[in-house]
């Protein structure tokens, strides 16, 4: 099972801090014992000159029974949650997604919640 992640940092962001918040956010999900964690495809930065290029997505790779996404939303949950800027992180599993924004921990915690169940009602019908 796999999930990506898209980062979309705060207006204004350089590329280097950019890139810095994709590989800290990286760095935390590898720690919960995920089978993998890629980067996806460098993306050009609008209106950036030359060969300017950031790192923006994740790619998570988990077993195939998905036991570890519950731990995967906890950590982008958490991660989004200590975020002093105003980044975006858009989750995708399964063409279903879900946009967390800096904004309460309460309407965060909603939010996954939310998404979570109606990802383990999609896992029920399959």
């Amino acid at each position: 099972m796999q999930c990506r992640l898209f980062l979309t940092p705060a207006e204004g962001a350089d590329p280097v801090s950019r890139e810095r918040e994709c590989r800290q956010l990286r760095s935390e999900l590898l720690n919960i014992d995920v089978e993998a964690v890629d980067f996806g495809e460098a993306r050009q930065e609008a209106g950036a000159k030359g060969d300017a290029v950031t790192l923006t997505e994740l790619i998570v790779t988990m077993s195939a029974s998905g036991g570890l996404l519950p731990l995967v939303m906890a950590t982008a949950q958490e991660w989004i949650k200590r975020r002093t800027q105003s980044h975006k992180l858009t989750i995708s599993i399964n063409g279903s997604s879900l946009e967390l924004e800096t904004a309460s921990r309460r309407d965060i915690d909603r939010l996954v919640n939310a998404f979570m169940e109606n990802q383990d009602e999609d896992r029920n019908v399959e």
